[in-house]
């Protein structure tokens, strides 16, 4: 798996525990050899920062290994974005496994198949479906970061989990042989 990059003037940042990725900028957006300094708060990164960044020199880090959330700072300062944010979400989970996080957490879904994966509530799950939008595509070979609401409904009880219904192609997409589909399952106790 490649090194994913991020942008230094990014507005938020969401990586997975202990992921290693890089601090990146633009020449456009510094001009020739311009370095950003980029100071991170609230997330300890290894190795500390700050960081210099510049067009042909990205810096490679890696987040801790629990969940976090913290602040970035640019000098020069991001061009058109008031606050920065760094998140290092609770868990990276792939499409076909259960999901199991608290209420204001972050996730990322990674899809590793070479087609979308668009997901929703199984029918009958609506009820407990903890997402703010109906449905969420996944990228081919990629990712997407969630946050589940503040006021999700706790379902501890794997039995009040929502089930999730894949679409691969705009077919059903099944992850097990059995046909049992991921779950969301939304926790108090993590």
């Amino acid at each position: 798996m490649s090194t994913r990059s991020f942008n230094v003037f990014s507005e938020r940042i969401v990586v997975w525990p202990g992921e290693s990725f890089q601090l990146v900028v633009h020449h456009d957006e510094t001009g020739s050899g311009v370095a950003v300094e980029v100071t991170i708060s609230g997330v300890s990164l290894t190795p500390p920062g700050p960081y210099n960044v510049t067009p042909t020199v990205p810096v490679t880090v890696t987040a801790p290994a629990t969940a976090a959330q913290g602040t970035i700072t640019c000098d020069p300062p991001a061009p058109a974005v008031a606050t920065q944010n760094i998140v290092v979400a609770m868990l990276k989970a792939g499409v076909c496994d259960d999901v199991e996080v608290t209420p204001g957490a972050y996730f990322i879904w990674e899809n590793t198949q070479v087609n979308p994966v668009v997901i929703r509530a199984a029918p009958g799950n609506e009820n407990f479906w903890p997402l703010p939008d109906e449905e969420h595509e996944v990228p081919a070979k990629g990712w997407l970061p969630l946050q589940i609401p503040t006021d999700a409904i706790v379902n501890d009880d794997e039995n009040l989990a929502c089930e999730l219904k894949l679409t691969l192609n705009g077919k059903d997409f099944i992850c097990n042989p059995r046909g049992t589909q991921p779950k969301i399952i939304i926790d108090s106790s993590k």
